[in-house]
């Protein structure tokens, strides 16, 4: 029998766009924790906002982070299998790291900030990035701890984001639109996380792999396209992403964790049986 693996997305799609709560997915978490099915984050924070958010959510295994730049799993769960060789050890997990290095995003959007304008989320105070976000201040801070990727706020004209687009990618790099932010990350994407760690599962565990992914924007589409189940949970702030016709996906009616736990609900009842 194959082990189910669900990876979702955080904010607007776990977490309440607005207020970060998810009381509505309480239930449908210590369901699947019943069931030992693992709920693998997949988000643009940073591992030090997990490193917080996972035990208030129940979760303990791998989680994705920075838009699929890093994937950290944690040691008790799966030891590296033969050729793994994770980029840092640290306390407890193992990192690998699939994206860019902040070094080189740093380097490169410090060159075209001299010629569009944006604001840059690790630059911004932790009193701004509330106001930007809703997040409390301690939280803030941590988002701020950026590793391998940089939100971004762009103040520029439409056109000028086209060209700056295109900048990147000269650098390989690229722009992905989030909930709240554009992201500059490298060529990794939430899709490649998935992948990767579904392959990484088959060979610690010797079982087969099959995926269910959640999201709401256009930086999870990746993930949604990767997954063997894909699912749109329906935002209360824009419009649902649109997929494309080879790739049919389930929309939630709900926004957030209600939609989520909605959607798990019959996808539990039509594949998990």
């Amino acid at each position: 029998m194959a082990d189910w693996l669900i990876f979702t997305d955080l904010d607007g799609t776990l977490l309440d766009h607005h207020t970060y709560r998810h009381a509505a997915a309480n239930d449908m978490l210590a369901y699947l924790r019943e069931l030992q099915i693992p709920v693998i984050p997949c988000t643009s924070k940073t591992r030090y906002e997990l490193a917080s958010l996972m035990p208030e959510l129940g979760l303990s295994g791998p989680c994705i982070v920075e838009n699929g730049a890093a994937i950290c799993v944690p040691e008790a769960l799966l030891a590296p299998p033969d050729g793994a060789c994770p980029d840092k050890v640290l306390t407890g997990c193992w990192m690998y790291r699939l994206g860019a290095r902040q070094t080189d995003i740093d380097r490169v959007l410090g060159a075209l900030g001299r010629s569009f304008r944006f604001r840059r989320l690790s630059q911004m105070s932790p009193e701004s990035v509330t106001a930007e976000t809703g997040l409390a201040p301690g939280r803030a801070a941590l988002a701020c701890r950026r590793e391998f990727s940089e939100p971004i706020l762009w103040d520029d004209a439409e056109a000028a984001r086209e060209v700056f687009s295109a900048r990147l990618a000269q650098q390989d790099l690229r722009l992905q639109r989030g909930g709240r932010f554009w992201h500059v990350t490298g060529v990794a994407d939430k899709g490649t996380a998935l992948i990767w760690l579904a392959r990484y599962w088959e060979r610690c565990t010797g079982r087969a792999v099959r995926t269910i992914a959640l999201g709401d924007s256009d930086n999870d589409m990746p993930m949604l396209r990767a997954a063997n189940h894909p699912v749109i949970v329906r935002s209360p702030v824009h419009p649902p992403p649109q997929p494309g016709p080879s790739h049919p996906v389930y929309i939630s009616q709900k926004t957030g964790p209600a939609g989520w736990s909605e959607a798990l609900n019959i996808l539990l009842e039509t594949c998990y049986g």
